[in-house]
């Protein structure tokens, strides 16, 4: 029987073994899943900074890009505003100008009314007198045509005082925007 125990014996430390063995290397396979999904997980990650390290860069200089624009904004916005406040002046200007042709175009009737009542007392009178009718006769036309030009001007003034109060009503709405 002692020849056959180391036998027996040899087989069984051989299993033994090969259990141990296969114990350990499922304990092995086990960590190295464990590392491998660690690997993955930390690779993963370092994709992600990566990704958000050029996110966070592209953002920093759209932020750049934005509060230039902003800047140039703020710009144009003063730059319109002493536009809107130089038409407002002009448009002031404008309006007492045409406030004065209106007096003059005013006085030009009044002058106008008088000259035709001088006019039909003058036309009874003959010979000498023809010459200063006929000159009354010039400055009545030339009156009349100050009245049209005048009222040609005031016409105009007032159309480009509306275009002028359009174009600030758009960019009042496209500032308020």
């Amino acid at each position: 029987m002692s020849s056959s125990t180391p036998p027996d014996r040899l087989d069984q430390i051989q299993q033994e073994l090969a259990g141990i063995l296969e114990t350990r290397l499922a304990a092995l396979t086990t960590t190295l899943q464990a590392t491998e999904a660690t690997s993955r997980r930390i690779v993963a990650a370092e994709m992600e900074i990566q990704r958000a390290t050029r996110d966070q860069a592209r953002l920093t200089a759209e932020i750049g890009q934005i509060e230039s624009d902003a800047q140039r904004f703020l710009k144009e916005r003063e730059s319109l505003k002493s536009k809107h406040s130089k038409a407002l002046k002009d448009r002031e200007k404008k309006l007492k100008s045409l406030e004065e042709l209106q007096k003059v175009v005013a006085t030009a009737d009044a002058e106008n009314s008088s000259a035709r009542s001088q006019l039909a007392e003058l036309e009874a009178q003959e010979g000498a007198l023809k010459k200063e009718n006929s000159d009354l006769k010039a400055k009545l036309r030339t009156i009349e045509e100050n009245i049209a030009r005048m009222t040609a001007l005031r016409d105009e003034i007032m159309h480009s005082i509306s275009d002028q109060s359009a174009y600030m009503k758009r960019l009042a709405g496209a500032e308020s925007d």
